[in-house]
């Protein structure tokens, strides 16, 4: 299927974007619930197609619980609260995922969010610079 420009903007269009209310400055100690509800808030709001996987317990282990795209655009995100990491198969996919070309993938915690927000809202099409990647500690 290939879209068109009309196509897209239409079907985010449609999207149910929450509205601004809620604080989309992150806490070092927040939830991974409440990253993962202001990355949604702002992907929707900057065009971003948004995909969540909300029970991966019947999923094959390790692929990201964040899926985002817009023309010409694919990120993977893995979110996590403060002090978590990624598993080893998290691990695995978001580093193979990332040798493709043009695709992003990364984990993110709560203090990563001021690096991510500006990514997310980066107008489509701007020079790449990727997903900051929260630093293996």
């Amino acid at each position: 299927m290939s879209w068109t420009e009309g196509d897209y903007l239409a079907a985010i269009a449609r999207m149910s974007i929450p509205q601004p209310g809620q604080s989309i400055i992150a806490t070092p100690d927040e939830p991974e619930s409440v990253l993962q509800a202001k990355v949604r808030q702002v992907a929707l709001a900057a065009g971003w197609l948004y995909y969540h996987t909300h029970d991966s317990r019947k999923s094959d282990t390790g692929f990201p619980d964040t899926v985002l795209c817009r023309p010409g655009e694919l990120v993977f995100l893995e979110l996590k609260a403060a002090r978590k990491k990624p598993s080893q198969a998290q691990a695995v996919w978001l580093s193979l995922l990332a040798t493709v070309p043009g695709v992003e993938a990364s984990w993110q915690r709560p203090a990563d969010w001021p690096a991510l927000a500006l990514r997310l809202t980066r107008p489509a099409g701007e020079s790449r610079g990727g997903v900051p990647s929260t630093e293996q500690d």
